[in-house]
């Protein structure tokens, strides 16, 4: 026992020793301490001979990378002193003050990917033996995923100018990537102005993307072209301290603020005579113009007929049985360049009219027959047929009711509780040839219901003091055939339960006004508001899962007027109960803004472009209670004409000359002067002069005679549309010099 005690004051004396090196286990400076050298002196008077220093172990090395991007290393073993290297710098270590104590040391780092980390332990006894173990590991790399859209680059839209026009937002630039680890990376984004070369860096960054990499080019400049590149590169750490590329895409090209779009065609008619109507139906989401091309061939022959700064066009110029085709090019132009912008045209669109096949009306008239309607087609030689189907029964077919020359007819011998299908075929007859037009279906349910159809309800009006805000909606459906009459219930938050307010007695009356209360610093009174048919003692049941009654009506007018050459004032009346209105604009293009929510009955747009359609809509809204925005009252389109000139004077001052002044507009860019002998004859434009010159000498004229002119300015909207004024009011001068 006392060799044993001997041999481990031993080992705790050489223990406490030693020291690692940055690279190795050496020996530290002999103490000169005196308990040292007591120490050792006792271990001696003991037994020397027997002493034994426990040889180190490496018992495991573990480098693990199923963790995402993270790599974990952990390393175990006996000894008194445990190091972890990684690529040759210390990362980790342990120790303890005597030999055989069980050692464990970790590290966890973020991997670069693409390197190769050598990672080793090395663990030592109190003597400076050394025993070790290496791995090799090399970090999953990053690249592009193979294909042709490694890489692609395009226009985005998402700016709206302040007078309602889409305008680029930038070029996105996305790789698709391969990083199934999640590594972070370093990248940049290279561009030019040629696909060949001169590729500058404008963006480096860092990025964990594991399959999509996306750069947002804001400094782009609208009709340019330009190509990008992207580099992938491992970058650097603690442990990696030079940096190496992964992958170099290919080259990607766009035009900056190139449009595209897309369109569909409907057909309809409703005048007499060989014309109908194809109606175009327009997306894009940056465009603001549009060239429309039309052809009797879908190859070949296409002409221009139109060009249109909305997005929708109708087509009125049609011939009957005749396919038209319609292909759309695409323009923007840039308001701050003045520069045009053309897209790719689009693939060709089929339209044909041939006769009105509108979807008819069903009313239930009787137990077993319902009444049906439609548009006529207005033209000579036309019939109707009316094919009927149940469709609740499967496989049951349309078969042909009634032929008839009315726009209307009576389907009898039906199933008192069926459900039908009805359509119509309109048949015309031109000699031996018959052409037809099937319309699309529409369903109604014979009978007894359950629930009502067609259910509707409109905020109509509304009554408002200090605490309280009241709506009333009007509530129409269709009439329940054989229903006893209508249950209007709702769930009243006031006392949390659901009440009858209101009993109809009478199964034809298919309207109802209800009133809903709001009071200030608390919910409705009413919520889930339903309809219920009931016949006798049964009642049935809503399939609307009740009505939220609780926006306030809409401002019963909404007015739209020019206020200056470059604003316009819409005006609306006051709801009860509105505390602020929110004014929503609507362009011809499709863009939708919110303009300003105000307390007031009117607001100034000053934001419009001459030539430009605009919707207003108006939302009322209270503060006061629950009650939400009510529903839009729109106005219509709003076209902002270019301020009319006003000449001042015309006077002859000097020989054979006339001079024209006329008061500035605003927005003008050009104006023209035109000439006449007469004062409602033929004017010829005889001068043109720039925004900031509003008089023009006229020369060379005749003694004794009096001649006229007018005034008509012009300029180039937002949209890139030459726009012209109304003439001025035609003012002349006699030439007595």
């Amino acid at each position: 026992m006392r060799k044993g005690i001997a041999s481990k004051c031993l080992c705790i004396a050489l223990a406490s020793a030693m020291v690692f090196g940055d690279v190795g286990i050496v020996s530290a400076a002999e103490s000169s301490s005196a308990d040292s050298k007591e120490a050792v002196s006792v271990v001696a008077d003991e037994s020397t001979a027997d002493v034994a220093v426990s040889a180190p172990r490496v018992d495991y090395l573990n480098v693990d990378e199923e963790y995402g991007s993270d790599i974990r290393i952990s390393a175990g073993g006996a000894g008194c002193k445990a190091v972890l290297y990684i690529n040759g710098k210390k990362a980790a270590e342990e120790s303890y003050d005597y030999d055989s104590y069980y050692l464990s040391v970790s590290k966890e780092i973020d991997a670069v990917p693409g390197a190769t980390y050598t990672v080793e332990v090395r663990i030592a006894n109190s003597e400076g033996t050394v025993v070790k173990s290496q791995e090799k590991l090399v970090a999953a790399s990053v690249g592009f995923r193979s294909g042709t859209s490694a890489i692609t680059a395009e226009s985005i839209s998402g700016k709206v100018s302040e007078t309602g026009i889409k305008q680029p937002d930038g070029i996105r630039v996305s790789a698709n990537i391969h990083n199934q680890n999640g590594h972070n990376y370093k990248y940049e984004v290279y561009r030019s102005t040629k696909s060949n070369g001169g590729f500058k860096c404008i963006y480096k960054g860092t990025s964990s993307e594991s399959w999509r990499l996306e750069y947002v080019d804001t400094t782009a400049k609208a009709g340019a072209a330009y190509y990008y590149k992207v580099r992938i590169l491992r970058g650097t750490s603690e442990y990696v301290t030079s940096d190496k590329v992964l992958a170099v895409s290919g080259a990607a090209g766009v035009r900056y603020g190139k449009p595209e779009c897309s369109f569909d065609a409907y057909v309809s008619g409703r005048d007499k005579g060989a014309n109908g109507t194809v109606n175009l139906s327009i997306w894009s989401d940056l465009a603001n113009r549009y060239d429309i091309y039309r052809s009797t061939s879908a190859t070949k022959g296409f002409k221009k007929i139109a060009t249109a700064y909305a997005n929708y066009y109708t087509d009125a110029k049609v011939k009957k049985g005749t396919v038209y085709y319609y292909k759309i090019i695409p323009m923007y132009y840039d308001s701050t360049t003045g520069k045009t912008i053309t897209g790719n045209t689009t693939k060709a669109v089929a339209a044909k009219y041939l006769m009105d096949g509108s979807a008819p009306t069903l009313t239930q008239v009787g137990t077993n027959s319902m009444k049906c309607e439609w548009y006529a087609e207005n033209s000579a030689d036309v019939s109707y047929e009316v094919w009927c189907r149940r469709s609740d029964v499967v496989g049951d077919a349309f078969v042909k009711k009634a032929v008839t020359k009315k726009n209307s007819c009576v389907i009898k011998g039906l199933a008192a509780n069926g459900e039908y299908d009805v359509k119509i075929r309109t048949v015309k007859k031109a000699g031996s040839v018959v052409k037809y037009a099937m319309s699309a279906s529409s369903r109604r349910i014979m009978g007894y219901t359950s629930s009502v159809q067609d259910l509707n309800r409109t905020p109509v009006k509304s009554n408002a003091d200090s605490k309280t805000v009241a709506v009333y909606y009007q509530m129409t459906w269709y009439r329940d055939w054989n229903a006893s009459g209508y249950k209007i219930t709702a769930y009243n938050n006031y006392t949390n339960k659901k009440e009858t307010v209101k009993t109809i007695t009478s199964g034809k009356t298919t309207s109802y006004t209800f009133k809903n209360t709001g009071v200030v610093g608390k919910e409705l009174k009413y919520t889930d508001i339903e309809v219920l048919p009931y016949k006798g003692k049964t009642i049935g049941v809503s399939e609307y899962d009740g009505y939220e009654l609780n926006t306030l009506p809409s401002p019963a007018k909404v007015k739209v007027s020019r206020k200056s050459g470059t604003a316009v004032t819409v005006a609306w009346t006051a709801v009860k109960g509105a505390t602020e209105y929110t004014v929503v604009r609507t362009t011809a293009l499709g863009v939708t803004q919110t303009l300003a929510t105000v307390k007031g009955t009117s607001y100034v747009d000053t934001h419009v472009t001459n030539g430009l359609g605009y919707t207003y809509s108006v939302y009322a809204s209270t503060s006061k209670t629950a009650f939400n925005s009510g529903w839009s009252a729109g106005y219509g389109i709003y076209f902002h004409k270019l301020s009319t000139p006003q000449i001042k004077a015309v006077t002859n001052p000097v020989k054979g000359t006339a001079s024209v002044k006329w008061a500035k507009t605003a927005n003008t860019k050009v104006y023209k002067v035109y000439r006449s002998d007469k004062a409602n004859g033929k004017y010829v434009q005889v001068a043109s002069t720039s925004k900031n010159v509003c008089v023009y000498a006229d020369k060379k004229l005749k003694k004794g005679k009096t001649y006229y002119y007018k005034v008509v300015a012009y300029t180039i909207n937002d949209c890139g549309q030459t726009v012209k004024s109304a003439a001025s009011k035609a003012k002349g001068v006699k030439i007595s010099k």
